[in-house]
């Protein structure tokens, strides 16, 4: 289990970040079979299995790396947040996902109009 604190606090980027009925939260949870929860800026992410194996906690890891990667990217330019939809966190999952089968521990992530770029840092 891990707890992590969002900052800076703002909440049109927590919004941003979590989707309508936070549905964009819901997917990174889909996707790593995990729970995640959260108290305004603090989101605990944990196994669902009572017997948690191994490598749940590098699941629960790059979960909460990518939950924060996502938040960054929510930062505003020309004071206008980055709007996160369902489908930029599909491809920074499914991003993700390649880097992590590639054996990359960091990974910065770039949204680029609609395009995602990543770089292994």
């Amino acid at each position: 289990m891990t707890t992590f604190t969002l900052e800076p606090q703002e909440n049109d980027r927590l919004q941003s970040l979590c989707g309508a009925f936070d549905e964009n939260i819901k997917l990174i949870e889909k996707e790593f079979n995990l729970n995640i929860s959260r108290n305004n800026f603090t989101f605990t992410v944990k196994s669902n299995d009572e017997n948690p194996k191994s490598h749940h906690e590098q699941l629960i890891d790059r979960a909460a790396k990518l939950i924060q990667t996502l938040y960054v990217e929510t930062a505003p330019i020309k004071g206008k947040v980055k709007e996160l939809d369902l489908e930029d966190v599909h491809i920074a999952l499914q991003e993700s996902r390649m880097l992590s089968q590639a054996g990359s521990d960091v990974v910065k992530i770039t949204f680029i109009a609609p395009q995602l770029k990543l770089s292994v840092v």
